[in-house]
C-alpha cells in the first residue's frame, strides 16, 4: 500500500462486476484541501461544483455557455501523460445540428446517449464522404412503467403489453435499428435469460386478459412522456393507437425528463415512458425492490425481494446467473415495467480523428490519448 491506493474490504465476497458498477464507476476523488470545509447539504452550491478550478483528470474545466458547450484544457500535469490535444468542446445542441456539424465539420464526434443521432438521418450520416460510422448494439433502451397502484392486476399490465405492436415500432420508426425484449436486459447483456421470450402482439389476448380482469373501459390512462426524442413521442402515439384498438382509452402528457422523473417517482402516472441505459452488473433493485424511490411501479413482492437480495450477496457470477434468470422471470410474470424496445445508437467520428471514437460504454477512458489531424 502506498499514498496513492486505495483499498477497499468488503464484510463479504463481493462480484467484481457489481462493485465495478455500483462503487468504481461512481467514485470520484475531491480535493481536501478546497472541499474540506464545505458543507455536503449545500455541495451543488459550492463554488467549486460551479467551476472546478482543480482537476486530478486529462482536461481541467475552462468555461461553461448555458445551453452552448462546456470548454476543458488540457491538463499537462495528467498522471498518464499529458493529453494530445490542447481543448476539448462538449457542445450541446439539437440532434439536426448535430447532423449539420458533422458534416461541415465543425464537430468530430457525437456522444451516444445524450447526442442522439435520429434514426431518420442515419443514411445520410453514414453517407458522409468526412465521417466513419460504427453501427449501434442493444445497450440502451426504452422502458415503460406500470404504476401498480392504478393498474394493480397483473392481466391487465399484460394486456397492454400483448396489445402493444412493438415490432412495427422497430421497423417503422427506427428503421430496423433496434430490438424487441421485455426486461432490462438486453440480447448482448451477459446475464439476459435466453429463454424469455418477448411478448408477442396479439389484440385479441390483449382483449380476453381485460375482459377477465373486469376492465373498467370508461377509464382513460394518463400516458406520461418526456419530450424532445421524436421517436419516443411517437412511440407513445403508437401505444395510445393499440390501446384504443383493444378498447382501452390512453391520454399522453409531455414533460421536460426532470419532470418525468418527479412525477415517476411519486407514482404521478398510470404508464410512463423513460429512458435507461446498459448496466453491467445484473443487479436491479433500483426498479425493483420494494420501497426505493427509483422504483417508479411501486412493485412489492417479497419473492423479488429475496431474489435481488441473495442476487446481492452472491459473489459467484455462476451461481448469480440462475438467481438473475428467475428474477427476469418474475419480471417477465408480474411486468411491473416493460421494455418497449432497445434503440441501436449510431456512432460518428470525423475521419481527421486519429485516435479517438464514441462508444456504447466507455467512450472517455482512453481521452488523455485522442488525436486529430491539424
Amino acid at each position: 500500500m502506498d499514498d496513492r491506493t486505495v483499498q477497499f474490504i468488503t464484510k463479504t465476497p463481493v462480484d467484481p462486476s457489481m462493485f465495478n458498477e455500483k462503487i468504481g464507476k461512481n467514485l470520484k476523488t475531491m480535493p481536501k484541501h478546497v472541499l474540506k470545509d464545505a458543507d455536503p447539504e449545500k455541495f451543488q452550491q459550492n463554488p467549486f461544483v460551479q467551476k472546478p478550478g482543480v482537476s486530478n483528470g486529462s482536461f481541467k474545466f475552462v468555461s461553461y455557455q448555458k445551453d452552448q458547450y462546456v470548454e476543458l484544457e488540457a491538463n499537462k500535469d495528467y498522471f498518464k501523460g499529458a493529453p494530445k490535444i490542447g481543448k476539448l468542446y462538449f457542445k450541446i445542441m439539437p440532434s439536426a445540428n448535430i447532423v449539420a456539424q458533422l458534416q461541415s465539420g465543425e464537430i468530430q464526434m457525437n456522444y451516444p446517449g445524450i447526442g442522439t443521432i435520429n434514426v431518420q438521418d442515419f443514411d445520410k450520416v453514414k453517407n458522409m464522404s468526412n465521417v466513419r460510422t460504427i453501427q449501434g448494439k442493444p445497450f440502451n433502451y426504452q422502458m415503460m412503467a406500470f404504476n401498480t397502484k392504478t393498474i394493480p392486476d397483473a392481466r391487465v399490465r399484460q394486456a397492454i403489453a400483448y396489445a402493444m405492436n412493438r415490432e412495427m415500432m422497430v421497423t417503422n420508426l427506427l428503421k430496423g435499428e433496434g430490438e424487441v425484449v421485455d426486461t432490462p436486459f438486453t440480447s448482448n447483456h451477459p446475464y439476459a435469460n435466453k429463454n424469455i421470450k418477448p411478448y408477442p402482439y396479439d389484440p385479441k389476448k390483449a382483449q380476453q386478459l381485460l375482459q377477465e380482469a373486469g376492465w373498467d373501459f370508461n377509464r382513460t390512462l394518463n400516458l406520461v412522456v418526456p419530450s424532445g426524442i421524436k421517436t419516443r413521442e411517437q412511440t407513445a402515439d403508437i401505444i395510445v393507437d393499440n390501446l384504443k384498438a383493444v378498447g382501452v382509452k390512453a391520454q399522453i402528457t409531455k414533460y421536460d425528463l426532470v419532470t418525468v422523473v418527479q412525477k415517476a417517482r411519486k407514482q404521478d402516472f398510470d404508464l410512463a415512458i423513460i429512458g435507461f441505459s446498459f448496466q453491467l452488473d445484473p443487479d436491479v433493485s433500483s426498479y425493483f425492490k420494494s420501497g426505493l424511490i427509483t422504483n417508479y411501479s411501486a412493485y412489492s413482492n417479497p419473492e423479488m425481494d429475496d431474489l435481488l437480495q441473495k442476487g446481492i450477496n452472491e459473489p459467484d457470477p455462476a451461481k448469480r446467473r440462475p438467481i438473475y434468470d428467475k428474477v427476469q422471470e418474475l419480471i417477465e410474470r408480474d411486468l411491473p415495467q416493460i421494455t418497449l424496445y432497445s434503440d441501436f445508437r449510431l456512432k460518428a467520428v470525423s475521419k481527421k480523428v486519429k485516435v479517438g471514437e464514441p462508444k456504447d460504454v466507455g467512450t472517455l477512458i482512453n481521452v488523455h490519448e485522442w488525436d486529430i489531424e491539424n
